[in-house]
């Protein structure tokens, strides 16, 4: 069953985050999502994921999606783990298996926030992650960087455009005409995306529990060769996989995606029941 929730942070920011509940659930994902997107772009995996006996929460970030106040700003990467946090101590039963899917730059505070979570992550899903920008992607948010704005006025373009997402022309109206999408944003939004995004490079080679890493065959927004370079360097088991398609192959292959996200996740309940 989906469903939209409403947590109130500790600064009075009334959070809203979308949940594809199972009773019978063996573990709770959460979702975070890139820059522009929202939980409503996973949909069709969270409902796929949802059906496999977990508890999935797209924990959309203030000004994106539903969260309309401060629409294409970060505040700071404090209040970002804070509310991450928040919503996944809503929703996680006690002692249960917790799982973080970041997708596109929602990849960076996935990592970031295994160091801010009360709760100790089980695994991590990494899908398009962006630790390394494609070079068209770092010229843009370079050129808003150094634009003449406002700190804190969402006048400057996404750095990773729509067309980067598909190739479909359907998928690209159905997003062209999606309003809860972030087209615009900060300059703060950009240096706070940059400021982490250096730290999670460094914040892997300390990571402890399993990856799954999902890769797009044809990804124009972020640079496959290096990523697979770095987490090919890390102690802990990663599970490469590649996906036929684009930086967004999630939302026209959001079945195949459940699919293989959701095998990998039960084989890790598997490993933690038999140890």
């Amino acid at each position: 069953m989906q469903d939209t929730r409403q947590v109130t942070t500790p600064d009075s920011y009334s959070l809203r985050y979308t949940v594809w509940s199972n009773p019978n659930r063996k573990a709770t994902v959460v979702i975070l999502n890139g820059v522009m997107g929202h939980s409503g772009w996973m949909s069709e995996m969270g409902t796929a994921l949802c059906e496999t006996g977990l508890h999935v929460v797209g924990a959309d970030r203030r000004g994106s999606g539903q969260n309309e106040e401060g629409f294409g700003d970060i505040q700071s990467p404090a209040s970002l783990y804070s509310d991450i946090d928040l919503v996944t101590s809503c929703e996680l039963a006690s002692a249960e298996p917790l799982f973080v899917i970041g997708w596109c730059w929602g990849a960076i505070p996935a990592v970031l926030a295994n160091r801010h979570l009360s709760a100790e992550i089980t695994g991590l899903v990494l899908l398009s992650p962006g630790f390394f920008p494609s070079s068209c992607v770092m010229a843009a948010a370079e050129a808003g960087l150094t634009a003449n704005v406002s700190m804190t006025e969402a006048v400057l373009p996404s750095p990773v455009r729509l067309e980067m997402f598909s190739d479909d022309p359907l998928t690209l109206d159905r997003l062209r005409q999606d309003r809860l999408k972030v087209v615009q944003v900060t300059k703060r939004l950009l240096w706070t995306a940059q400021k982490m995004t250096v730290a999670a490079r460094s914040a892997c080679l300390r990571l402890k529990c399993p990856i799954f890493l999902g890769l797009a065959s044809d990804d124009r927004a972020v640079d496959n060769g290096r990523t697979q370079t770095m987490f090919s360097e890390l102690s802990v088991d990663v599970d490469i996989q590649f996906f036929d398609g684009p930086h967004g192959f999630v939302l026209e292959s959001g079945l195949d995606v459940a699919g293989r996200v959701g095998n990998w996740i039960h084989s890790q309940l598997f490993r933690v029941d038999v140890s």
